[in-house]
């Protein structure tokens, strides 16, 4: 009779001591899924996206472009607005051509389909009544939604244009190549390469979402110094990029200059001491790329509007025969 009252008074504790671990269990559940989460997590079907790059041909402009360089921007925050209202006032006084996008157009997952309501608050809203046609790449934040979403929207005003994650915009006077960096197959560099070397445009710039060097809280990326760097060095005048949240012009490297513009509306981050560093400032803003057959000027605002940095880039013959960008002087104010 006693033991068996004995046995009776642990089932209670037993109970709990059960009960404490299921919580435990389900409390760590909970946390790995709300981390995993917030750093977002790659779909299958946005690994298993296809590699099939597009040539756009852009105005058959020869003698000007005006170019609006954004990044980092879609979070829907004071920032991105305030930089949006800065673009529509330069844009007033003078009108871009067109706009490119250096990735994460969309916090923090991207988006989940072509009516998902971020299209409406983070692009239409702050983009669409500007009348620039944008031509996007996508960044790791887009990868943690729906690329295939942002590859099919149609814009109602207009103004967004992704025909591949990987294309060519070609005209007479340059030759833009985009690209997926956050794709780690490798195909698109012997792609651009080709592209590249079949080009007879006065100016190549590529852009994408990973910069190769940088200041930022990133850093810079061993992969794209190691499969992008020599692909492009010495053949294109710019390489444009964003991911840190700022905006920092490098030393070039055998002529070719480098950019990162991340500072659309993005979280802030501070930047650290970098000996490539020609200019490097933790604040919201863009850039923009006056473009003409004698060089291109590269010109850094604030989300005021305020100009924090001009350079331009020059063109001279290179021992090979091929014309390659020369060092410019930056000039920060």
């Amino acid at each position: 009779m006693l033991p068996k009252l004995f046995e009776c008074l642990r089932l209670p504790r037993l109970a709990a001591k059960a009960a404490r671990l299921f919580l435990a269990v389900c409390l760590t559940a909970f946390l790995l899924l709300g981390l995993s989460g917030c750093i977002g997590r790659i779909s299958q079907a946005n690994r298993t996206l296809p590699f099939n790059p597009k040539s756009v041909t852009i105005q058959p402009a020869t003698q000007g472009l005006r170019v609006l360089v954004i990044g980092d921007f879609g979070t829907g925050g004071k920032g991105q607005r305030d930089v949006a209202k800065a673009i529509a006032a330069l844009h007033k006084s003078k009108p871009f051509s067109f706009g490119i996008t250096v990735g994460d157009n969309f916090y923090e997952h991207g988006v989940s389909s072509v009516t998902d309501r971020k299209w409406q608050t983070r692009w239409e809203e702050p983009y669409g009544s500007l009348g620039i046609p944008f031509y996007p790449t996508l960044g790791n934040h887009d990868y943690y939604g729906d690329v295939q979403s942002q590859l099919d929207y149609k814009s109602p005003s207009d103004s967004w244009h992704l025909p591949a994650r990987q294309y060519t915009l070609r005209s007479a006077l340059v030759d833009f190549v985009a690209l997926d960096t956050t794709d780690p197959r490798t195909e698109q560099y012997a792609w651009l390469d080709r592209v590249l070397s079949e080009s007879s445009a006065h100016w190549k710039i590529v852009y994408g979402h990973h910069p190769i060097y940088s200041a930022g809280y990133h850093g810079d990326v061993s992969a794209m110094e190691r499969e992008l760097l020599p692909v492009i060095r010495g053949r294109v005048a710019l390489y444009v990029a964003g991911h840190d949240h700022d905006l920092q012009y490098l030393k070039p490297v055998d002529g070719t200059h480098l950019i990162v513009s991340g500072g659309g509306g993005g979280r802030l981050r501070q930047l650290r001491p970098d000996p490539r560093t020609l200019f490097a400032r933790t604040m919201y803003g863009f850039t923009t790329l006056d473009i003409d057959p004698s060089r291109i000027r590269v010109e850094m605002f604030d989300q005021n509007g305020q100009r924090v940095f001009e350079s331009e880039i020059f063109q001279e013959p290179s021992r090979t025969g091929r014309e390659q960008p020369a060092e410019a002087e930056p000039v920060a104010r």
